[in-house]
């Protein structure tokens, strides 16, 4: 499928866990996928699988927001900001 179809689940503990959680959001954009999600675990691992949620009609992103919004029920909350 399309990278944006993909969310990354990334397991590490320590040091690694607290500089990988802050970026996030930077993991996003940086990997082209619709959701990066770290946790802590004793077990450093990256696990793939399709994003949940909606796909936004302007940004093609999946997200959990999409449809509530009643005057942008297509597009996520995100997309709504940047087009204010």
């Amino acid at each position: 499928g399309h990278p944006l179809d993909a969310m990354i689940t990334i397991t590490t503990k320590g040091n690694d866990y607290n500089f990988m959680k802050d970026l996030e959001e930077v993991l996003e954009m940086i990997l082209i996928v619709s959701k990066v999600k770290v946790q802590e675990g004793e077990e450093k691992k990256v696990e793939v699988e399709k994003a949940p949620g909606y796909k936004c009609a302007r940004c093609w992103k999946y997200d959990e927001d999409i449809g509530r919004d009643k005057y942008n029920p297509d597009i996520c909350s995100r997309c709504i900001e940047n087009t204010k």
